[in-house]
């Protein structure tokens, strides 16, 4: 009797083993044919990626890549840049932060989702502290490179990013780089309006980051911080910081 039983343990372990794996197998399939996925529609969306011209161009004015990919995807608010990196994407607002989390600019289900500025920020980055959220994909596409820069050497090597509006190019000089928590009510506060408030902010980023360069930022500057899902804790961010500057080149 003992040995039968024995027997049908064993089965059924072997079963639920199987079907384990099955599973599994299933779930990395899928995942991959996700990454695959972005990566195709990335590819498809660097066509429309803007080229800064000269102010002094001779050549024809022409609609800037964020003009055309908006008259196809109206969410989109303009186009962000961190050279050398895999950080070369569109970016969204919209009337909530769930909209792009797990979707496409099309609107359909993907893995990956696209980079989406908080909903309360304004598409023109005239406020003190403009978000910018991404998911930390662990191909490395997306916001996944955003941890690497708590390095030193990283976040040395990699100082500036470039945004493109419809109408305008900034740079973004990047002063810090802070590992947090999604409730950091300071970091994610994008409405700051008291002269305090502001004073308080870059008191809090400087002291509490991992990596901080000083540029000599001031409360009269305007700012963008880029954030990531992290995994050194429950809920913890890692958010890089900089200075938004007009470009030279317009």
């Amino acid at each position: 009797m003992k040995s039968r039983t024995k027997g049908i343990i064993k089965a059924v372990c072997s079963v639920i083993l199987v079907i384990v794996m099955c599973v599994s197998g299933y779930q990395i399939a899928q995942t991959q044919a996700q990454y695959k996925q972005e990566e195709l529609q990335h590819q498809a969306l660097l066509a429309f990626k803007p080229v800064p011209i000269a102010s002094d161009s001779e050549l024809a004015p022409v609609p800037s890549g964020v003009a055309l990919l908006r008259a196809e995807y109206p969410d989109v608010a303009g186009w962000l840049e961190i050279p050398n990196t895999r950080i070369d994407y569109p970016f969204v607002l919209a009337e909530d932060n769930d909209k792009y989390l797990r979707a496409d600019l099309n609107g359909d289900y993907l893995l990956a989702g696209s980079l989406f500025m908080d909903y309360r920020c304004t598409p023109d980055f005239s406020l003190f502290n403009t978000i910018i959220y991404g998911h930390n994909m662990k191909n490395g596409s997306m916001f996944g490179t955003l941890p690497s820069f708590r390095s030193a050497d990283f976040f040395e090597q990699h100082p500036e990013g470039i945004l493109h509006l419809e109408d305008a190019d900034y740079r973004l000089e990047f002063f810090a780089c802070v590992l947090t928590n999604r409730y950091d009510s300071v970091i994610y506060n994008s409405l700051q309006e008291s002269d305090l408030d502001k004073h308080n902010f870059l008191h809090y980023v400087e002291s509490t980051a991992a990596q901080y360069r000083d540029i000599g930022v001031s409360i009269d500057d305007v700012f963008v911080t880029l954030s990531t899902c992290s995994y050194e804790f429950a809920d913890a961010r890692t958010v890089l910081i900089g200075r938004l500057v007009a470009s030279e080149v317009n």
